[in-house]
C-alpha cells in the first residue's frame, strides 16, 4: 500500500563537521540523502516533507557566509526533488531557520536553548558577540501541525520557517521574565558599527499559511520561549 506522507528529517548538522572532518561529513550526508532516495523510489509515498535549511540560500548566493552545510542541503533539495518526480510523490520543502519548541535540543549550540538551560542551571545569560544578532523563531509542533493541515488539504508549496523577528538581547530579557529575575544577563552592548548578524527568512509565506489554516498568527514569541523552558527542564 502507497504510504500517505514521508517526513524526510535524517541529516547530520553543521555542528558534526567539525568532529567528523569535511571529508566524512560530506560522505556520511550524501549516504542519508542516497538512503532516502532508495526509500521514496520503493515506497513511493503520495507526499513527501522535506527539512532542509535556511543556509541553502547562502549557497545559491555563493557568498562568504556560504558551508558545506549549505551546499549539501542544497544538493540533497535537488536530488530529493528529483526521485519525487520519478516516484509521482508530491514534495514540500521547508527550509527552516530557527524553532522553537518543546523538542529542541542541542543547548550548546542553539541561542535559545542555551539561554533557557544557563538562566535555569547558573542564573545567568552570557552574550558573546558585540554584532547584533537578529532571527526569526517559529513553533515546532505548529509548523508541523501546518504540514499535516497542508496534506490533508493536498498542497503542496516550498517555504521558508516564518515567526517572530527578534535580536538575541531581547530574547534574553524574554528568558530572564519567564526562568526568574534573579537571572543576571551578562554581555556588551551592541556596537552597531560592525555588520548585523541577520540569519532570518524574507519571506512571509509561513505566516499566511497559518493563517489560511488556522486563521490565526504564529504563536507568539512569548509563548514560544515558554513552551521551550517546559520542555528543556523536562528533559533535564
Amino acid at each position: 500500500m502507497r504510504p500517505s506522507i514521508y517526513f524526510d528529517f535524517a541529516f547530520l548538522t553543521k555542528d558534526f563537521e567539525e568532529q567528523l572532518g569535511v571529508k566524512d561529513y560530506a560522505e556520511k550526508n550524501r549516504q542519508i540523502i542516497t538512503s532516502s532516495e532508495s526509500l521514496i523510489d520503493l515506497l513511493k509515498p503520495r507526499t513527501v516533507l522535506l527539512s532542509s535549511s535556511g543556509a541553502v540560500y547562502y549557497s545559491i548566493e555563493k557568498n562568504q557566509t556560504s558551508s558545506i552545510y549549505g551546499d549539501l542541503k542544497l544538493e540533497q533539495e535537488e536530488r530529493i526533488r528529483k526521485i519525487c518526480r520519478s516516484a509521482s510523490s508530491m514534495l514540500s520543502i521547508c527550509r527552516i531557520f530557527n524553532i522553537s519548541g518543546e523538542f529542541i535540543t542541542k543547548s550548546e549550540t542553539f541561542a535559545l536553548a542555551n539561554f533557557i538551560t544557563t538562566a535555569h542551571n547558573q542564573r545567568q545569560i552570557t552574550l558573546q558577540s558585540r554584532n547584533a544578532v537578529i532571527r526569526r523563531y517559529c513553533n515546532d509542533k505548529e509548523l508541523i501541525a501546518l504540514v499535516f493541515a497542508m496534506h490533508r488539504d493536498n498542497f503542496v508549496t516550498d517555504f521558508d520557517s516564518g515567526g517572530y523577528e527578534i535580536e538575541l538581547r531581547e530574547l534574553a530579557e524574554i528568558v530572564k521574565d519567564i526562568v526568574g529575575k534573579d537571572v543576571t544577563i551578562n554581555g556588551e552592548q551592541i556596537d552597531w558599527k560592525l555588520p548585523v548578524n541577520s540569519y532570518v527568512s524574507k519571506s512571509n509565506k509561513y505566516e499566511e499559511l497559518i493563517n489560511k489554516y488556522f486563521a490565526q498568527l504564529p504563536k507568539s514569541l512569548v509563548g514560544q520561549v515558554e513552551e521551550s523552558y517546559r520542555g528543556i527542564i523536562a528533559k533535564n
